[in-house]
């Protein structure tokens, strides 16, 4: 099938790049967040000096009418050190974003509803996407920061044959 397959279908890669050269900086990044073992907790950086950002930006990219979306990666970008967030499964479970970051120099999982994608309805893929990316942060003693804005959940006989309520209730635990 190709990493197109399983990169939007199953899930099962978590980045893509055209190079091997590309592909060696995105695990050199992915390894800056991680502790060596489970024993550990993840690196500190120092904090940059351009690594706070003008957080008063946050106002033109939420929407003020409750029923206009807007792209939740824009407001994750605001929150966190600038240029630390490495997203995981961009083409996977589109109506979530997760993604490691710095705060303050500190490693953090970012868990979000993207109400940019089906209003953020959080469909079966979406939960599976959260769910793996909690087991690793957890495994890892990385800390998880959410950002909910969601309508609920995709129901529906599609999503009843991609399992949605076993994910659903799992996502919920």
């Amino acid at each position: 099938g190709g990493w197109k397959l399983h990169a939007e279908i199953t899930g099962l890669v978590d980045r893509f790049v055209d190079t091997d050269e590309e592909a060696l900086q995105d695990i050199q990044a992915f390894l800056g967040y991680m502790p060596s073992h489970n024993g550990e907790l993840p690196p500190e950086r120092g904090v940059t000096e351009d690594a706070e950002q003008d957080q008063s930006n946050i106002l033109d990219v939420i929407p003020e009418s409750r029923t206009k979306v807007y792209d939740m990666r824009k407001i994750i970008e605001v929150f966190v050190d600038k240029g630390s967030v490495f997203e995981l499964k961009p083409r996977f479970g589109k109506a979530a974003v997760v993604a490691l970051a710095r705060l303050g120099g500190k490693v953090v999982g970012i868990i979000a509803n993207n109400p940019i994608v089906g209003g953020g309805a959080i469909s079966a893929d979406a939960c599976r996407k959260i769910i793996d990316f909690q087991v690793m942060c957890d495994s890892f003693n990385i800390p998880l920061v959410r950002f909910m804005d969601t309508p609920g959940f995709v129901v529906g006989t599609n999503a009843e044959r991609k399992g949605a309520p076993g994910w659903i209730m799992n996502f919920m635990n």
